[in-house]
């Protein structure tokens, strides 16, 4: 949570503003998925061409989280099994709802950082 926080608060900030003053264009948005769970990772492929990559539920669940904050007003969502192992830093969070994630066998609880107050 500390690195998605950091890229949203600090660094994508910074990117946005460099891209203003360089006359790049308009600002930047990402979207951050996370999932907490066991997973496989490591290198997969041949001689001529080898990639580092994870596979299991929780990469595939955050994978398809990022992919759904497009298009709505959140660029983080976290699945409830990081929520619930976040411990005290969980309160930053607020309930997105059970959404249905292609892939997965159930709706998946979401959450996202609770919207900043006047």
């Amino acid at each position: 949570m500390a690195a998605a926080r950091e890229m949203l608060d600090v660094r994508l900030p910074r990117v946005n503003e460099w891209a203003r003053s360089t006359g790049l264009g308009d600002e930047l948005r990402v979207g951050i998925g996370v999932c907490s769970g066991e997973l496989m990772a490591g290198n997969v492929g041949s001689e001529q061409r080898m990639e580092y990559t994870v596979v299991g539920d929780a990469a595939n669940i955050a994978a398809r989280l990022q992919a759904m904050t497009k298009g709505t007003p959140h660029q983080l969502y976290v699945a409830e099994s990081t929520w619930r192992a976040l411990g005290d830093d969980a309160h930053e969070l607020e309930l997105v709802g059970d959404l249905v994630v292609r892939g997965a066998r159930q709706r998946v609880r979401v959450w996202a950082p609770a919207a900043a107050g006047p």
